[in-house]
């Protein structure tokens, strides 16, 4: 019994591991280019600029379709974000819940 589920747990990570995907976006703001970097498995989004990478708290992920939307912070007290990862690519900040900017990539 224990080999067996042993077996399934172990099929399901791997199931999994093989669904995960990391995907690199170049996005674009009023002062830079930057990357923007998902891990779908990790479930983490990193900011990559010539200063240096900037992880971003991510609270939620979910799945639309063959993209995701990922919602969180950028930084302790700093704007809250929308990604949008699908056809249509980009990152919206918003501080106090109004739009602040959108930053479109590909």
């Amino acid at each position: 019994m224990r080999r067996i589920r042993l077996v399934v747990g172990l099929s399901v990570l791997i199931a999994q591991e093989a669904r995960a995907e990391t995907i690199t976006m170049t996005c674009k703001n009023p002062r830079r280019e930057y990357l923007l970097v998902f891990d779908s498995f990790a479930k983490s989004l990193v900011a990559k600029a010539e200063d240096g990478d900037t992880p971003y708290r991510v609270d939620k992920v979910q799945r639309v379709g063959r993209g995701y939307t990922v919602d969180g912070v950028t930084a302790p007290g700093g704007p809250s974000f929308h990604a949008l990862i699908d056809n249509q690519k980009l990152i919206q900040l918003f501080i106090s819940n109004k739009l602040l900017q959108t930053d479109y990539c590909r």
